[in-house]
């Protein structure tokens, strides 16, 4: 009865976009404050602004917590600073005074480092540190102990193990949601530099750049291997979905290599400061010495020879967002955009939206870590806007997915995949004070999957942002179901085509609708004898239980018998359960005759509860 079950499940998450649509992102400006260095105390311990960096500061990494941790490379050790303002040593023998390699195996904070430089945090909240002066990488466990993962051999042959290899650690590091570990390695002698990889097993491979390339403004290798392409680079950063960014500093471009191939995404021959409002990879950049990426997928550049903070947004738009040319440390607590900035080493984003970067004070050489604030307003909720997905119902269920639409609802917009947050790009939401599992967040909308609650009726709803909460309410129901839906009207379903005819899916199926591209997208008109499925959300509970909050992909059946109406008249599918996170299936394994056709009414009965009664499905 569920043979067509899972496979197909991913179609509502694509087709649908997002679970009911991809609001386009608003601008974002922000203000600038300094939050860390420039003071006299060697920061062993208290407020941030007191400490003293050694000026040198290139890298800087947060953890899900909001922890700020800063490579500060003359004094050879590694500091904390935490969201309250503390700063402490995290990392290296502070009392030693000077670089060394020694340590592993106990507590970090007894260990030598020398010229530590990148940072990177992996998803567990382990800290891994380029600690170049010791041609290493160190990791730091969550339970503070030290180890090296990469480096100290004497093998210059790559594909053995990463710490029976010779590197040359350069300034550059970064860690994937699989736990690969990406570093930079600098030649020299005008060869080009070279990013390796550390697989889980441990195993050092060369991941970009050809140490037997030789700059060559119109050879950088771009839409070849990245193997073979010419890099200069210094900062390191992985996205999502496991693609590298490469801050190209020595060619004035950032660069991507996305499944082995390397193009560039901002920057070009030009090295002076141009291009914004424009697509970037036409603008000018100098110097780009780090590079970030948010959950949204934005790019942020720490265009360090134009003294300026850039922006690339998906649509490969960029702008500036800090700085305005001139090298000072001036403008904090106002625009981003009036600032001056003099030194950027460093940049990382935080997990509230915030943009972390290093600078260092034009009188004195002091060190100092600066933040970008994105600018904002509390979030609202627009009348009527908390609804079960594709719906316009104000009921919901546990472990239902649900839509929230307002304005300022987050400071970005980012999706999830695996198991679901309860705070995603700085926002959270609660109901009946739990917290809720979050998808997708954007400036206007919010999708997210209801936690397990015993109660019933109206209950709060509260958004939280960093710059407010709002309140709103929601009936909690043991059932509340609703067709996910492919426009207003038109339900989200697919005809299985086992010939392997269908459009998608590599033949595998068809999206039910109209006949051809009325929705914006080939749809076909399902008839009698075809094999189906429907998909909706809210249809009570299952046999297994299917927790909240947590990726499934399996068949849970509905421990209540779930019946269809099309065009009124009944259908008893052959399956009806959960099949992904939240996500109801409903199997037909033959689609009776005689239902009519065109966009014929359908509804579904769970419980004693329908589905809205607007729903159409198209039939031929």
């Amino acid at each position: 009865m569920d043979r067509h079950r899972s496979r197909y499940t991913c179609f509502v998450f694509g087709v649908v976009a997002i679970l009911g649509g991809t609001p386009l992102a608003r601008a974002q400006s922000y203000t600038v404050t300094t939050i860390a260095g420039g003071g006299t105390s060697t920061g062993h311990s208290g407020p941030a602004l007191s400490a003293s960096l050694a000026g040198n500061d290139s890298g800087l990494a947060l953890d899900a917590s909001g922890n700020l941790y800063i490579a500060d490379s003359g004094a050879n050790v590694i500091r904390k600073v935490t969201p309250a303002g503390t700063i402490s040593v995290f990392a290296g023998d502070i009392a030693a005074g000077q670089g060394g390699y020694y340590g592993d195996g106990g507590p970090a904070t007894s260990a030598g480092l020398n010229g530590p430089a990148a940072l990177a945090v992996d998803a567990a909240g382990n800290l891994y540190i380029a600690d170049t002066g010791n041609n290493r990488v160190r990791k730091v466990s969550t339970t503070g102990v030290i180890s090296t993962v990469a480096g100290g051999g004497s093998s210059t042959v790559l594909g053995g193990q990463a710490t029976q290899t010779f590197i040359l650690e350069g300034n550059g590091l970064a860690v994937d949601s699989a736990g690969n570990i990406y570093l930079s390695q600098v030649v020299g002698s005008g060869a080009s530099g070279q990013v390796l990889k550390v697989a889980q097993g441990g195993v050092i491979t060369a991941f970009a750049g050809d140490t037997s390339a030789v700059f060559s403004p119109t050879k950088l290798g771009d839409g070849g291997a990245a193997t073979s392409a010419f890099i200069a680079q210094t900062g390191l950063a992985v996205d999502s979905s496991g693609n590298l960014y490469i801050a190209d500093a020595g060619d004035n471009r950032i660069r991507k290599v996305s499944n082995g191939i390397i193009t560039t995404v901002a920057g070009s021959n030009s090295s002076n400061y141009s291009g914004d409002g424009g697509l970037a990879i036409s603008a000018g950049l100098n110097t780009p010495s780090s590079v970030a990426v948010d959950a949204g997928g934005n790019i942020y550049i720490a265009d360090s020879g134009d003294y300026r903070i850039r922006k690339v947004t998906p649509d490969g738009n960029i702008t500036t967002i800090a700085g305005n040319g001139t090298p000072d440390n001036s403008g904090d607590g106002g625009p981003a955009t009036s600032a001056s900035l003099n030194r950027l080493n460093a940049i990382a984003v935080g997990p509230g939206g915030e943009i972390y970067f290093t600078d260092v004070r034009v009188s004195d050489g002091a060190g100092l870590v600066r933040v970008l604030t994105p600018a904002g307003s509390a979030p609202a909720i627009t009348a009527g806007g908390i609804v079960a997905l594709d719906s316009t119902s104000n009921t919901v269920q546990p472990g239902e997915w649900a839509s929230i639409f307002g304005s300022n609802l987050a400071n970005t917009t980012a999706s999830w995949k695996g198991d679901f947050p309860i705070s995603l790009g700085g926002t959270s939401v609660t109901i009946d004070n739990q917290s809720a599992y979050l998808y997708y967040v954007s400036p206007t909308q919010i999708n997210f999957q209801v936690p397990d609650d015993n109660k019933t009726g109206t209950v709060s709803l509260v958004v939280t942002t960093s710059f407010g909460s709002v309140t709103g309410t929601v009936t909690l129901g043991e059932f509340s179901p609703s067709f996910s839906l492919l426009d207003a009207t038109h339900v989200a379903g697919i005809i299985l085509r086992s010939d392997g005819s269908g459009a998608y899916g590599g033949g595998t199926y068809d999206i039910i609708g109209p006949t051809g591209t009325s929705l914006g997208y080939k749809t076909v008109a399902a008839k009698a004898g075809d094999a189906i499925a429907l998909f909706g959300v809210g249809f009570g509970p299952t046999s297994p239980v299917v927790a909240p909050g947590q990726a499934y992909s399996g068949a849970a059946q509905t421990t209540n018998p779930v019946q269809l109406f099309i065009n009124n008249n009944p259908v008893t599918p052959g399956f009806a359960g959960i099949t992904s996170a939240g996500l109801y299936q409903f199997n037909i394994v033959t689609l009776p005759s005689g239902l009519g056709t065109g966009d014929v009414p359908l509804q579904a009965a769970v419980g004693g509860f329908r589905t809205p009664s607007n729903v159409v499905i198209s039939l031929h």
